[in-house]
């Protein structure tokens, strides 16, 4: 299971914010949270799983935006743009 990934380190003195800097993300890691989000709504696509249209359209859409996301940033500079673009899982019952 992939651990919730942050670009923001963030060093604290106390309770006090002190230094806030943003980590590059590289492919590898982003691809390993993409996949872990795929296997996650596998089970909400399965034909005896009853949900609405709607919901099923939604978790559809979700995954085909997780799976062109190399395509939508295609350079490998772009990890870090893919990762701040993550699309938002979509609610389900």
């Amino acid at each position: 299971m992939v651990k919730n990934m942050s670009r923001r380190q963030r060093v604290f003195n106390g309770e006090e914010l002190i230094n806030e800097t943003l980590r590059d993300i590289s492919w590898k890691a982003l691809r390993k949270k993409r996949n872990s989000h795929l296997r996650k709504t596998d089970k909400f696509l399965v034909i005896d799983r009853p949900l609405p249209d709607e919901t099923k359209e939604a978790i559809t859409t979700y995954r085909q935006l997780l799976r062109d996301l190399p395509q939508t940033f295609p350079n490998d500079d772009n990890a870090n743009d893919a990762y701040d673009n993550f699309p938002p899982m979509p609610e389900v019952d």
